[in-house]
């Protein structure tokens, strides 16, 4: 859509001696770029005019009029279209800014946009009292610069142009209001900390306290591994016993969700028995009132105190028993191919399917899946587990993070440690953000 503009002021002042003038020279247009209306392109048309500077001593004679709520001089789009696609570009960047802004209607190119974000002009710092100061690369492996951040603020205050002593301490001496810097291990901003900044606190910053936790943490479970291989040996005698013992089968899941219905049905008539009963009424009325459970079941969820988890019902025999040690034992020898068990022992005399054979060896796969992770325990993979917040480990690694604290007390109070000063470093993040 293009749109026809014509000014209507009378005059318009000279950018050189800044005095209005009414003598018109002529006429040209301009086409500039405007934000979109309803999804459509939107181009601007300008009609402008030149006038004639009348001030007798302005070396300007002809000037173009300027327009400058609406577009700068010589400029391809109006400011409405600079300010949109900057606002695009701090949010998406280059790439991803130029699609988003061509889906919109203002067409661009990636360069245009972080050309404009360059144009942006930096905010001048005023005061600062707790500042993090770090390098960063222009051109990774060739020039590089350090970066000042407001803590308070957690907003980019100053780039230098390198990482020297001498830069930044003439930064830290023109702010002598600084309270508090945050620096990486090196000793170039450690020496201008301390010169540009004598009466500043210097701090390590959070990243290099878990990078300085994670590397003792390292070591020292590096030290730890003879105990949590044996721990490991003795989870896997542990299921094997248990496994000689009873092994069952993997429910249906059918039968699972029948179990769990039937227990959220205990579960409602355990919570109405509590809630009659703080009412005052006793296990007879309160049977008569539901009409299920007996007087007698109410009477014994009372005496517990606690809900009843249905019993486990005794295993049932099955024909798989008698293979039962075969299995295990070929298992422990490192076969554990559902298919080929179940081939050897249907060559001993087996008469069910391979899927019965699988649904045994299921909880014998997830039995041994931990007991083989410490058997394969590896001290920088385990110190991942150990700075992760509890909650987003899946149930093996949860089970891992257990068997490793059982195996020795002292990777238990390590753990503690960690999972403390990880809190400790959210929870300060958050009361300063």
């Amino acid at each position: 859509m293009t749109v026809l503009v014509r000014s209507t002021a009378s005059s318009s002042a000279c950018p050189r001696c800044l005095q209005p003038a009414k003598r018109i020279h002529s006429h040209y247009r301009r086409t500039v770029a405007d934000v979109p209306s309803g999804g459509r392109q939107i181009v601007l048309s300008l009609v402008v005019r030149k006038f004639f500077c009348q001030t007798i001593d302005c070396p300007q004679r002809i000037f173009t009029e300027r327009l400058p709520d609406l577009v700068r001089p010589w400029a391809r789009t109006t400011l409405r279209f600079c300010s949109a696609l900057e606002t695009i570009g701090f949010a998406a960047g280059g790439e991803a800014g130029a699609e988003l802004a061509t889906l919109l209607g203002m067409p661009t190119s990636p360069a245009t946009v972080l050309r404009r974000l360059k144009a942006v002009p930096t905010p001048v710092v005023e005061t600062v009292t707790h500042v993090g100061i770090d390098d960063w690369a222009f051109r990774r492996g060739r020039r590089y610069g350090t970066i000042l951040v407001d803590l308070q603020t957690h907003r980019v205050i100053d780039l230098l142009p390198d990482r020297s002593t001498k830069t930044a301490k003439a930064w830290f001496q023109a702010h002598p209001e600084i309270v508090v810097i945050s620096r990486d291990r090196g000793t170039d901003y450690a020496i201008a900390a301390t010169q540009g900044a004598p009466q500043a606190i210097q701090v390590a910053d959070r990243w290099h306290l878990i990078r300085n936790l994670t590397d003792l943490l390292q070591a020292f479970l590096a030290r730890s591994r003879p105990d949590v291989r044996q721990a490991g040996k003795e989870a896997e005698e542990a299921v094997v016993q248990d496994l000689r013992q009873e092994w069952r089968p993997i429910p249906i899941p059918a039968t699972e969700q029948i179990r769990l219905s039937r227990r959220a049905g205990r579960l409602d008539q355990y919570t109405q028995v509590l809630a009659l009963s703080e009412q005052g009424l006793p296990p007879k009325q309160i049977a008569r009132k539901m009409g299920q459970p007996s007087e007698r079941t109410i009477k014994r969820w009372l005496a517990q105190g606690a809900f009843p988890e249905a019993r486990q019902r005794r295993k049932k025999r099955s024909r798989f028993d008698a293979y039962a040690p075969y299995v295990l034992k070929r298992w422990q020898e490192g076969c554990h191919n559902g298919t080929q068990l179940w081939q050897e022992i249907r060559a001993l005399g087996y008469p069910d399917s391979s899927r019965m054979v699988n649904r045994f060896l299921e909880p014998l796969r997830k039995g041994f899946a931990t007991v083989e992770s410490l058997s394969r325990f590896s001290a920088k993979p385990a110190v991942w587990l150990f700075v992760q917040e509890p909650t987003s480990l899946s149930e093996a690694e949860q089970k891992e993070i257990a068997l490793l604290c059982q195996s020795n007390p002292l990777i238990e109070a390590a753990y503690r440690l960690v999972q403390d000063a990880r809190t400790y470093g959210s929870y300060s993040s958050r009361r300063a953000a």
